[in-house]
């Protein structure tokens, strides 16, 4: 955990939006298929219009900002298509990066069977900030909902 970020960052978000809330912190380590489908079947059990899943993965990293755009792009649109297979296949292959890809996967597998939708609601790079576009990193935030 101690690498591990992404616990503290949503705790303020959560405690702003939400008045009465448990959490449950996941923090993915090894993110190969066999865990993607065993946190999948996890999530897919307790899923319900009372749960929300927070997860939190920086995208693209290191690369200019126009590859970094069009890498990212594509996680976007599989995020919201829905499509399991075409995110696992291209961060397996390194088109398309994702820290928190495992995690992603996750929520995307456990949610195969129902109605859902899905929406980016916006994606930037660290270039916008730093304003250096020759390293950046990507992030993106998207809701899934019924």
């Amino acid at each position: 955990h101690r690498e591990e970020h992404a616990i503290e960052v949503q705790l303020p978000f959560l405690q702003t939006v939400l008045t009465d809330y448990t959490i449950v912190p996941v923090v993915m380590g090894d993110q190969n298929e066999v865990y993607v489908e065993a946190l999948a079947e996890s999530l897919a059990d307790v899923l319900n219009d009372e749960t929300l899943v927070v997860v939190s993965s920086d995208l693209s990293h290191y690369h200019s900002q126009q590859k970094a755009e069009l890498m990212d792009a594509k996680i976007a649109g599989y995020i919201e298509a829905l499509d399991y297979n075409g995110l696992m296949r291209d961060l397996n292959s390194g088109k398309s990066e994702a820290c928190g890809g495992g995690l992603i996967l996750s929520v995307l597998k456990a949610i195969e069977q129902k109605q859902n939708k899905a929406k980016v609601i916006h994606r930037t790079t660290s270039g916008e900030v730093s304003l250096d576009y020759q390293q950046v990193v990507g992030y993106l935030s998207a809701a899934i909902y019924s």
